[in-house]
């Protein structure tokens, strides 16, 4: 349920991202993520049960999650890259804000200060000075570097990742542990594609969802996201654009909804029930929890004061799923708005993958054409090892080539001869 999947502001910024590297032959070179929310949970309150402090978890398994989902997303798009520009390994450097911190920071005399006219929680009586050794961070920060196959930096990321931010609570005594203590999000997305493009979201809030009135998308609103786009005059004659996330939704979309996250998790469930176009694969968040493990780990260092950089682990197929992108480059089909009668075709499954092979005859030129198509979930890149005959047999014998190879051949095998005949 990484609900910015179906999110239309981040579905935008995806695809431009995609098409500019796939363009311009150029990778994402930085991405700097910032999300607050803005949730004050005070001394008494890190015992609740709903939020897992008790446990040693913080903010990386709370929200901190889905800006991983996002910043593995923007590190696939790099993948339509071959060669020296594709990213192989990773690694990380992580800091953490922790309660015994925030403790040095805002003590309990600072708490009786503050709130001096409200009633305070026996807790700061019995507990003068409290500990919270084993509990979960209240922040997370990450230095994340991406290398090519020679060890050269492809990608630099930062994720800074906050519960100790601006809130809006002004009471000791908790009146909900989640949306409605004072909590207020500020989210920030700053994307580099070297010296040809900048992205940037800004969305931020300054009330509470009980605050709700019919105007929200404002700066300061419960829906505010502008994205903001700087061009070099290489890719864009117009040096700056700017969208707003209430513009990409219909009337309709917007007339009974409770927030455009709230509307994305709906997306997202549907269409996971009716099995349509589902972005929820587990296997394709292969690279996120990659670098969540590669996070978790120097969050562990930090508390037992070990300095250690972390190797994030790209290593499986499941990764990637930009291969359709990638070689539709190559489709090279004979001219589409010709009559094609089928005369063989056959479907083969890999995993998440579908290859889908070939055999047509053209009656207005009188030849076979036999090609195989691809398809990852994401994209379909059709017309692949095109090749047309006039003889009906070793068009035949060019398709049990092709079929023999999809049989038994895997999908990075498929691709370097794909690329390779092109």
């Amino acid at each position: 349920m990484c609900q910015r999947q179906y999110h239309k502001g981040y579905e935008k910024i995806k695809e431009v991202l995609t098409n500019t590297v796939d363009q311009y032959q150029m990778p994402i070179t930085n991405i700097d993520i910032f999300h607050s929310d803005g949730a004050w949970e005070m001394p008494h309150d890190l015992l609740k049960e709903n939020h897992p402090y008790c446990y040693g978890y913080g903010k990386l398994f709370h929200s901190g999650y889905h800006f991983i989902d996002l910043l593995s997303d923007f590190i696939k798009i790099n993948d339509s890259l071959g060669g020296n520009k594709s990213i192989v390994s990773g690694e990380v450097f992580s800091k953490v804000f922790t309660p015994n911190d925030e403790i040095n920071i805002l003590n309990i005399e600072d708490y009786k200060r503050l709130f001096k006219n409200q009633e305070i929680p026996n807790y700061y009586e019995i507990n003068s000075k409290p500990t919270f050794d084993k509990f979960g961070e209240k922040d997370y920060h990450g230095l994340l570097t991406f290398y090519n196959k020679n060890g050269f930096t492809i990608t630099t990321a930062n994720l800074n990742l906050l519960h100790n931010g601006v809130s809006r609570r002004s009471w000791i005594e908790s009146k909900d542990f989640y949306k409605s203590n004072g909590r207020i999000r500020h989210e920030r997305i700053n994307i580099e594609i070297g010296h040809l493009l900048n992205i940037q979201v800004h969305s931020y809030q300054s009330k509470e969802i009980c605050d709700r009135t019919d105007d929200e998308e404002q700066i300061g609103g419960l829906e505010h996201f502008d994205i903001y786009f700087f061009n070099n005059p290489l890719i864009d004659k117009e040096p700056f654009k700017e969208m707003h996330l209430g513009d990409m939704y219909s009337t309709k979309e917007k007339k009974e909804f409770q927030g455009y996250n709230e509307l994305s998790r709906e997306i997202f469930l549907t269409n996971f029930l009716n099995n349509k176009d589902c972005k929820g694969d587990i296997r394709d968040q292969a690279l996120a929890i990659e670098i969540l493990y590669s996070c978790a780990k120097g969050i562990h260092n930090h508390y037992y004061h070990k300095n250690k950089v972390e190797k994030i682990e790209v290593r499986n197929d499941y990764t990637y799923r930009f291969i359709a992108k990638k070689l539709k480059r190559y489709s090279n089909p004979v001219d589409k708005n010709l009559e094609k009668i089928d005369i063989k075709g056959n479907i083969h499954y890999k995993d998440l993958y579908t290859f889908y092979n070939f055999l047509k005859f053209i009656p207005e030129k009188n030849i076979y054409e036999v090609f195989i198509s691809f398809d990852d979930t994401r994209d379909v890149a059709g017309s692949l090892l095109d090749k047309t005959f006039k003889n009906k047999y070793f068009a035949i014998l060019y398709y049990k080539i092709l079929e023999y190879l999809l049989e038994n051949k895997g999908i990075s095998y498929l691709e370097r001869l794909i690329e390779k005949t092109n």
